[in-house]
């Protein structure tokens, strides 16, 4: 037995595959089961990708929080995301539970 696709709703945030950044967080235009059609920011374009190559996006991927561990559905995107922000910011250390993470400037 298959298992229903779960079609994502047209505005909701997911990361995509960007080749400048790595990752990126994009709005979807339209789900039609396979693939997935995001806007995304930087160039205002829409580009279409596999449902498997994004990832969901979460709120706690939004903040600028100092545990990694705090945040809910991690993966390679967000932690990324929140390390370059983090950076920018001049917040160079960044724990993962006991773990200390430091960017040299």
């Amino acid at each position: 037995m298959m298992a229903a696709k779960k079609h994502r709703r047209e505005g909701e945030k997911v990361w995509c595959p960007d080749p400048r950044n790595v990752w990126q967080l994009g709005s979807i235009v339209e789900d039609d089961g396979e693939s997935l059609f995001v806007l995304t920011p930087d160039d205002n374009e829409e580009h279409k990708f596999a449902v498997t190559q994004t990832h969901p996006f979460d709120v706690s991927h939004a903040q600028l929080l100092p545990n990694v561990s705090d945040m809910d559905n991690l993966h390679e995107a967000p932690l990324l995301d929140l390390l370059r922000r983090r950076y920018e910011q001049d917040l160079i250390y960044t724990f993962t539970g006991d773990i200390l993470i430091s960017i040299n400037p």
